[in-house]
């Protein structure tokens, strides 16, 4: 199936200015929540050195512990298949809420990291000055209000609208895992500094192979001037 072949989409109400929620139904894949294997659990030790390496199972089978025994179960929802070898697919149920940016949220939102931009700007140039006060407090309050205004702006025009998107349909595979050492480390009331523990920490590393695709609808944003869509 092609995108022309898809079934119109509902029209957002209010030429998409507000947030709206729908129910929908398409075709999609047949998928099972499926055990891939398992990886060590997360563990503590009171000394150790960071680093970070990854471990692949390559022919062995998918299983792995801490030196404890203790280990995390990998699942993820995998293709069923039919005798063709060809994903099978079903009809999805889903609810939709597509929500324009919120004006409160991104003027405070762009204000803020404004506002940190322009104190590091403005401190640095006040140093230079000799009042790196002055121009931290300046470039925070110049630069943060600009981040306000612009993401006010962002939300008064941004649009939201439902369209078709072609998803792949994946197949995953638990190849290994990623070995994570960090320090811990606090400060006391002198300054000084001082190693707690060391945290070790486990990540999937999980192979995907693209077996088909299928459209959905997902939400995107636009702006009224670019008319451009921005994926949710």
């Amino acid at each position: 199936m092609n995108i022309r072949q898809l079934p119109p989409l509902p029209t957002a109400p209010e030429g998409g200015k507000k947030k709206f929620t729908v129910d929908l139904s398409y075709t999609g894949p047949e998928t099972v929540k499926t055990r891939l294997g398992s990886i060590p659990k997360d563990y503590e030790t009171s000394s150790g050195r960071e680093k970070v390496v990854d471990i692949f199972f390559e022919s062995k089978p998918p299983e792995a512990s801490n030196p404890s025994g203790k280990s995390r179960e990998i699942w993820r929802a995998q293709p069923l298949y039919a005798a063709d070898g060809r994903p099978r697919l079903t009809t999805i149920q889903e609810t939709i809420t597509a929500t324009p940016y919120s004006k409160v949220k991104n003027t405070l939102g762009f204000g803020a990291a404004g506002g940190v931009v322009g104190g590091v700007v403005g401190g640095l140039i006040g140093l230079l000055a000799g009042d790196g006060g002055t121009g931290l407090i300046a470039g925070a309050a110049t630069v943060g209000g600009l981040g306000a205004g612009l993401g006010y702006l962002r939300a008064a025009t941004d649009r939201v609208k439902l369209e078709w998107q072609e998803t792949p349909i994946v197949d995953h595979k638990l190849v290994g895992y990623r070995y994570e050492v960090d320090e811990d480390t606090s400060t006391d009331s002198d300054g000084n500094t001082q190693t707690d523990d060391y945290e070790h920490e486990f990540r999937p590393l999980i192979a995907e192979t693209k077996v088909g695709t299928y459209f959905k609808p997902v939400v995107v944003h636009y702006t009224e001037s670019s008319k451009k869509p921005e994926s949710n």
